[in-house]
């Protein structure tokens, strides 16, 4: 399982960023599955820099940007939308094999044309619409120097660069596939598993087996709440799997949810466990021991970091809580799954 960085955190792809943005117009970046930028922001434009450097209308753009990033992620397809100031925006998802997202390609910063500008809807409007209104006068002259596209256009670059990310992928599992491929018709049977364990720990040969976080987002896990049933859960709750699922590396109490969906909380707990079946407090302690078991299986990161990580308030809390959901604690939890492995390196591997 390779991160983001392997394929977008070069020199190269910075340089071919720069091209796509003279081609194309869009602003350009690449973030990883927190939201976290991994490459340079190509073709900034003076408007957008502007209004993030203003600390109240940076905020409904990180919203803006979580969102996107979110519909695109849930749908695995390019998601183009409006943002707060009806400035075009596109998310273009980065998933790879067994359906993970790794990340995203965030291209825009351009404006429709006044005829189509009722072609899309804003992605989130602001409870004082008055107020963004007034911003935007103030920087009128570096908002009409935004690009113009038509839809049509924007649609087609989404295309090309959701089949390029596409390509670059499939070509990086490739290129890895055939690494393994090779070393194992060439290393005898009884070296192939001690070789394939160096493999797996040398950095050299660039494959990430062994991370210190999840780097990605499993769609499948995503897909249990956002399809399906999904489309019988009120708004309101729709908006928290939105929110809790946004790319942000925190899970949020449920003040800041009721916040984040202008209810209360008492309302917010009453409708969520009644249309979801658990608290929302249990929903984030299931969430967090998933991570848990996916942290403890792929990494060497200690129970009281991965504690500290999950923002467990001490690690023997949280190792009271992992034993309570899984039936033994985090550490014997870590050796079964060690042994486990090691029974598999010692099964011959046939070589063709």
């Amino acid at each position: 399982m390779f991160i983001i960085e392997d394929i977008f955190g070069n020199e190269t792809w910075e340089k071919l960023q720069d091209s796509l943005v003279d081609v194309t117009k869009l602003a350009i970046t690449i973030s990883n599955y927190s939201g976290e930028a991994v490459t340079k922001h190509s073709g900034y434009h003076k408007f957008c820099q502007e209004v993030r450097g203003n600390k109240r209308l940076s905020k409904f753009c990180e919203r803006c940007d979580a969102r996107g990033g979110f519909e695109a992620m849930r749908m695995n397809q390019p998601f183009i939308y409006k943002c707060h100031f009806s400035i075009v925006d596109i998310a273009i998802p980065v998933v790879v094999v067994d359906n993970k997202y790794i990340g995203a390609i965030m291209a825009g910063q351009v404006r429709l044309p006044k005829e189509e500008e009722d072609l899309l809807e804003v992605i989130m409007t602001p409870s004082s619409k008055e107020r963004i209104e007034e911003e935007k006068e103030k920087l009128i002259e570096e908002y009409n120097k935004l690009p113009v596209l038509t839809l049509t256009q924007i649609q087609m670059i989404a295309n090309m660069l959701y089949y390029m990310c596409n390509y670059m992928c499939n070509e990086k599992q490739k290129s890895i596939k055939k690494v393994q491929e090779i070393i194992s018709s060439m290393v005898p049977n009884n070296m192939f598993n001690a070789y394939k364990t160096k493999l797996a720990n040398d950095s050299d040969f660039n494959i990430k087996i062994e991370k210190k976080e999840k780097n990605y987002y499993d769609l499948d896990e995503i897909n249990r709440y956002t399809t399906g049933e999904y489309t019988y859960y009120s708004e309101v709750v729709k908006r928290v799997f939105e929110y809790v699922f946004s790319g942000k590396p925190h899970y949020p109490s449920l003040k800041e949810v009721a916040e984040h969906c202008h209810v209360s909380i008492g309302y917010l707990s009453r409708i969520f466990s009644k249309e979801v079946g658990e608290s929302y407090s249990e929903f984030i302690s299931r969430l967090k021991i998933d991570r848990a078991k996916n942290m403890l299986e792929t990494s060497d990161i200690s129970i009281f970091e991965l504690a500290d990580m999950l923002e467990y308030k001490d690690a023997g809390y949280f190792i009271k809580v992992f034993k309570k959901q899984i039936g033994v604690t985090p550490a014997n939890y870590r050796k079964f799954i060690k042994e486990k492995e090691l029974n598999k390196k010692h099964c011959p591997i046939p070589i063709k």
